[in-house]
């Protein structure tokens, strides 16, 4: 089938699930019983949602309740089922600053789920979440590590809880696939963003404690989550030799979520790492703190990181320093003005004794916007921005990102961590900026429409080291939750 006939297939299927979401998010529901809770929004990780308050039938007001709950036996046990359907349309021309092959007509992305969560009472739970992502029409084919997995796994876990003394604390177990997702997502995240999520497979340990959240956690890494890895069909197995494993806690200075504070440490280990600097095993241990609170109309966050370890002979001494402030304003339109930017550190003298470039591990996708292409390795970046509140459920945002590389001597990287492109010799620092437009709109807890524009301004590194084009990027994109 020519490129241009799967597009028109898949715009015309997208049309199709456009219809059919916003017929069943219109459908009547009765009304609920005053004393039910509000069911708010759906959970980006999935297992987080809880229905037990569906076991009361006044409270079934939507029309997937009835799915929401089915009581198993009179002892409690109940199974959940649940879904997402997201629809996405891309434009990109000159990918990788026109290094990719040349896309002029656009291509599809598609992501299907389903899952199903087994309560056998209040202390064991088993939950199973299968996908499919799916691309068309893209040159070059897809991206196997963001793009597309045309069937797997993407949470299958047990999990045990036990209560502690009085029932307000308690120890938590899960064992198997899972996502995890952890503060701001610098370097632990489900990676929303990219048609494949992130995912991981073994053990994790959460105490909830007067408050305070402590986690400990060790896992290998799928192999359907790499770049160019996998079949794409049921191909979760373990990546040989890469594992990562880490330890934390969070909680809350003062009430009302004036401060909080998270102190961890995460452990990574893999074989071939690419860097400036060559390839060889990488062994990290990464020490961090993450301070963030709001207060009245200002919201804050600031997290530092200190990585030590060894890369083949190398010893490593790297770092990271990010931040994000903003202030609501009362005002009509409830506009914000941010500015986020984070510096991470690069190599002084590739193929020296000590490896400086920073791993962000598995940062979240749209760090750096919606393009999906830069890693925070060695990069310095300030992103100022305005949002607005159009109508209700409505929001719109612009923001303008300015890139520098943070070591001349070092390139610039992938979001999975590759060597996207070598210093060259080039001593130009600035990569280049990205200005962006979005509009969202939740239509219901359902139903979302979604819409941005970049455009990347390529700089004088880029130019020095070609292709150096400038980038145009547009998406759409339609989500369905049940």
């Amino acid at each position: 089938m020519e490129p241009e006939a799967r597009i028109f297939r898949q715009c015309g299927l997208f049309a199709v699930c456009i219809v059919l979401a916003s017929a069943a998010a219109l459908c009547p529901s009765s009304r609920a019983d005053s004393a039910c809770p509000e069911p708010g929004d759906y959970s980006l990780l999935r297992f987080d949602e809880n229905y037990d308050y569906l076991k009361d039938p006044r409270c079934r007001n939507d029309v997937w309740d009835p799915i929401k709950y089915i009581a198993l036996n009179r002892s409690g046990a109940y199974v959940s089922f649940g879904g997402e359907i997201r629809e996405q349309y891309e434009l990109l021309n000159h990918d990788l600053w026109g290094a990719a092959p040349a896309d002029n007509h656009g291509y599809s992305l598609q992501r299907y789920e389903l899952h199903s969560d087994l309560h056998l009472n209040e202390q064991v739970r088993f939950f199973l979440e299968l996908y499919s992502a799916l691309e068309y029409g893209r040159p070059g084919g897809p991206r196997l590590a963001i793009d597309q997995q045309q069937l797997g796994l993407e949470n299958a876990f047990v999990e045990f809880n036990a209560p502690i003394d009085d029932h307000s604390d308690s120890v938590r177990v899960r064992l198997g696939y899972q996502e995890m997702e952890f503060g701001s997502g610098r370097l632990i995240d489900v990676r929303e963003g990219p048609n494949v999520r992130q995912n991981w497979d073994g053990i994790r340990l959460t105490l909830f404690l007067h408050g305070w959240q402590v986690d400990a956690f060790g896992t290998s890494v799928p192999r359907n989550t790499l770049l160019g890895t996998g079949s794409g069909i049921f191909d979760n197995g373990p990546a040989s030799g890469q594992w990562f494993w880490g330890l934390g806690g969070k909680g809350l200075l003062f009430a009302e979520g004036r401060l909080g504070v998270a102190l961890y440490y995460l452990g990574f280990a893999r074989p071939d790492a690419q860097f400036e600097a060559g390839t060889a095993h990488e062994l990290r241990h990464t020490l961090g703190t993450r301070i963030f609170g709001r207060r009245g109309p200002f919201d804050f966050e600031v997290e530092c990181d200190l990585q030590l370890g060894r890369f083949g002979t190398e010893n490593i001494l790297a770092w990271m320093i990010a931040g994000n402030v903003g202030h609501t304003f009362a005002f009509p339109l409830s506009p914000r003005l941010g500015l986020q930017g984070h510096s991470a550190s690069g190599d002084r003298s590739p193929g020296g004794s000590i490896l400086r470039t920073f791993n962000p591990l598995f940062s979240k996708g749209g760090d750096f916007g919606d393009l999906n292409i830069l890693s925070a390795a060695n990069l310095t970046d300030i992103r100022p921005s305005l949002s607005i509140v159009p109508a209700e459920h409505w929001t719109a945002e612009v923001d303008w990102d300015f890139f520098w590389r943070q070591s001349a001597a070092d390139g610039i990287y992938l979001l999975n961590d590759q060597l996207l492109r070598q210093a060259n010799g080039s001593d130009a620092s600035y990569v280049g900026s990205q200005p962006r437009a979005a509009i969202h709109w939740q239509v219901d807890r359902h139903l979302s429409f979604e819409s941005a524009y970049e455009y990347f301004w390529s700089g004088p590194f880029l130019h020095q080291s070609p292709p150096g084009r400038d980038i145009n990027y547009c998406y759409v994109r339609m989500t369905y939750k049940f």
